[in-house]
């Protein structure tokens, strides 16, 4: 189904002789199905790693797009760490460097078409001259359409 057992298999995790004389090949995927009914992001997540196009939402591009973006931001920390570092607010991606934003950006537009992301830069100048100097300021961001 999702060849999340052969991956498992694969990488050592599970000895191939036991999942297939024991039947827990098929365990397995029961059990995962229940993971993706009840923590989809982490099927999404499991699905990732192993290299499977099994996915925990819809098919069309829109809900892909909106399900990736959404695990990725869950993972990444929720405020600004060290200098080289990714974090996100819930809503957008952000980064030390244009460059960076930049390639996430080709990334998701090379995906999922041109249009689907926005960047920009909470610039330092112009945030001092409006007063408004937060912990965006100085950073590049990545605003999915």
């Amino acid at each position: 189904m999702t060849g999340f057992v052969d991956w498992l298999i694969n990488m050592g995790y599970l000895d191939k002789e036991d999942v297939e004389d024991f039947g827990d090949r098929e365990e397995i995927e029961k059990d995962l199905l229940v993971v993706k009914r009840h923590a989809p992001r982490m099927f999404n997540l499991l699905m990732t790693i192993c290299g499977s196009d099994a996915r925990a939402y819809p098919h069309d591009n829109i809900s892909k797009v909106n399900a990736i973006v959404d695990d990725i931001i869950e993972l990444l920390p929720k405020e600004p760490g060290r200098h080289g570092q990714y974090w996100a607010d819930g809503n957008e991606i952000l980064a030390d460097t244009q460059y960076e934003a930049d390639t996430i950006a080709d990334l998701f537009d090379q995906l999922y078409g041109e249009g689907t992301v926005n960047t920009g830069y909470y610039d330092p100048e112009e945030d001092e001259r409006m007063n408004e100097v937060d912990k965006y300021t100085g950073w590049y961001y990545v605003d999915f359409a």
